[in-house]
Protein backbone atom coordinates (compact mmCIF):
# COMPACT_ATOMS: atom_id res chain seq x y z
CA UNK A 1 0.00 0.00 0.00
CA UNK A 2 1.12 3.38 -1.24
CA UNK A 3 1.22 6.71 1.06
CA UNK A 4 -1.43 8.14 -1.70
CA UNK A 5 -3.25 5.54 -0.91
CA UNK A 6 -3.41 5.67 3.05
CA UNK A 7 -4.55 9.27 2.25
CA UNK A 8 -1.41 10.67 3.38
CA UNK A 9 0.73 13.27 0.94
CA UNK A 10 4.70 13.38 0.48
CA UNK A 11 4.45 17.03 1.05
CA UNK A 12 2.67 18.65 4.25
CA UNK A 13 2.82 22.69 3.93
CA UNK A 14 3.38 24.60 6.50
CA UNK A 15 3.53 28.11 5.50
CA UNK A 16 1.55 30.60 3.31
CA UNK A 17 2.76 34.01 2.02
CA UNK A 18 0.63 35.72 -0.11
CA UNK A 19 1.45 38.68 -2.07
CA UNK A 20 5.29 37.53 -2.50
CA UNK A 21 7.34 38.93 -5.04
CA UNK A 22 8.01 35.32 -6.65
CA UNK A 23 11.06 37.30 -8.42
CA UNK A 24 12.77 37.00 -4.74
CA UNK A 25 11.76 33.09 -4.60
CA UNK A 26 14.34 31.82 -7.00
CA UNK A 27 16.38 28.44 -8.06
CA UNK A 28 19.30 30.41 -6.27
CA UNK A 29 20.65 27.38 -3.33
CA UNK A 30 21.06 30.21 -0.94
CA UNK A 31 17.93 31.67 -1.16
CA UNK A 32 16.48 28.29 -0.77
CA UNK A 33 18.80 27.18 1.94
CA UNK A 34 17.85 30.97 3.78
CA UNK A 35 14.18 30.36 3.04
CA UNK A 36 14.34 27.02 4.63
CA UNK A 37 15.94 27.96 7.67
CA UNK A 38 13.66 30.96 8.38
CA UNK A 39 10.61 28.55 8.30
CA UNK A 40 12.77 25.50 9.96
CA UNK A 41 11.73 23.08 7.26
CA UNK A 42 12.46 19.77 8.22
CA UNK A 43 11.74 16.50 5.44
CA UNK A 44 8.58 16.42 3.40
CA UNK A 45 7.40 20.14 4.55
CA UNK A 46 6.81 22.98 2.18
CA UNK A 47 5.67 26.73 2.38
CA UNK A 48 3.57 28.00 -0.58
CA UNK A 49 4.26 31.55 -2.15
CA UNK A 50 1.54 33.34 -4.05
CA UNK A 51 2.28 36.48 -6.04
CA UNK A 52 -0.08 39.77 -5.71
CA UNK A 53 -2.12 38.94 -8.80
CA UNK A 54 -2.84 35.50 -7.30
CA UNK A 55 -1.88 33.66 -10.37
CA UNK A 56 1.17 32.16 -9.88
CA UNK A 57 2.68 30.22 -7.02
CA UNK A 58 6.18 28.77 -5.90
CA UNK A 59 6.83 26.06 -3.32
CA UNK A 60 10.14 25.89 -1.30
CA UNK A 61 10.48 22.08 0.22
CA UNK A 62 12.85 20.50 1.89
CA UNK A 63 13.63 16.67 1.43
CA UNK A 64 16.30 14.66 3.00
CA UNK A 65 17.67 18.21 4.05
CA UNK A 66 17.96 20.27 0.72
CA UNK A 67 15.71 22.94 0.07
CA UNK A 68 14.46 22.83 -3.57
CA UNK A 69 12.05 24.87 -5.19
CA UNK A 70 8.78 23.82 -7.09
CA UNK A 71 6.67 25.18 -9.92
CA UNK A 72 3.54 24.58 -10.54
CA UNK A 73 2.48 24.97 -14.38
CA UNK A 74 0.51 27.85 -15.78
CA UNK A 75 -1.59 28.18 -18.60
CA UNK A 76 -1.10 31.91 -19.63
CA UNK A 77 -4.73 31.64 -21.33
CA UNK A 78 -6.34 30.36 -18.26
CA UNK A 79 -4.26 31.83 -15.76
CA UNK A 80 -7.34 32.08 -12.64
CA UNK A 81 -9.10 28.52 -13.48
CA UNK A 82 -5.91 26.85 -12.83
CA UNK A 83 -4.85 28.86 -9.92
CA UNK A 84 -8.25 27.78 -8.35
CA UNK A 85 -7.08 24.11 -9.74
CA UNK A 86 -3.60 24.90 -7.84
CA UNK A 87 -5.29 26.20 -4.82
CA UNK A 88 -7.51 23.42 -4.40
CA UNK A 89 -4.77 20.66 -4.95
CA UNK A 90 -2.12 22.45 -2.27
CA UNK A 91 -5.20 22.44 -0.30
CA UNK A 92 -5.74 18.55 0.27
CA UNK A 93 -1.94 18.81 1.30
CA UNK A 94 -2.49 20.55 4.71
CA UNK A 95 -5.09 20.17 7.57
CA UNK A 96 -3.46 23.49 9.71
CA UNK A 97 -5.74 25.50 10.28
CA UNK A 98 -3.70 28.90 9.30
CA UNK A 99 -2.73 27.45 6.06
CA UNK A 100 -6.04 25.90 5.16
CA UNK A 101 -7.88 28.98 5.96
CA UNK A 102 -5.63 31.20 3.84
CA UNK A 103 -5.90 28.99 0.91
CA UNK A 104 -9.43 28.54 1.26
CA UNK A 105 -9.43 32.27 1.11
CA UNK A 106 -7.59 32.78 -2.01
CA UNK A 107 -10.10 29.63 -3.49
CA UNK A 108 -13.14 31.85 -3.01
CA UNK A 109 -11.67 35.06 -4.09
CA UNK A 110 -10.40 33.02 -7.68
CA UNK A 111 -13.51 31.43 -8.17
CA UNK A 112 -15.24 34.97 -7.81
CA UNK A 113 -13.00 36.40 -10.37
CA UNK A 114 -13.54 33.58 -12.38
CA UNK A 115 -17.17 33.70 -12.51
CA UNK A 116 -17.05 37.43 -13.14
CA UNK A 117 -14.64 36.95 -16.27
CA UNK A 118 -17.16 34.62 -17.55
CA UNK A 119 -19.99 36.53 -16.91
CA UNK A 120 -18.02 39.51 -18.82
CA UNK A 121 -17.12 37.23 -21.43
CA UNK A 122 -20.47 36.11 -21.83
CA UNK A 123 -22.27 39.82 -22.44
CA UNK A 124 -19.31 40.86 -24.87
CA UNK A 125 -21.04 38.04 -26.94
CA UNK A 126 -24.37 38.94 -26.49
CA UNK A 127 -23.66 42.06 -27.70
CA UNK A 128 -21.81 41.04 -30.42
CA UNK A 129 -25.06 39.71 -31.85
CA UNK A 130 -26.62 42.44 -31.65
Amino acid sequence: MSLVDKGASFIRLVGYVSDANLREVSWNQRVLEKISKKYNLKHGQAVVFCNVAKDRFRLVSSFYGLPVLILPPIDPADRISLFLKISLFLKQFQRAMDVVLALGKEIHVAQKRLDKRKKAAKKAITNRRK
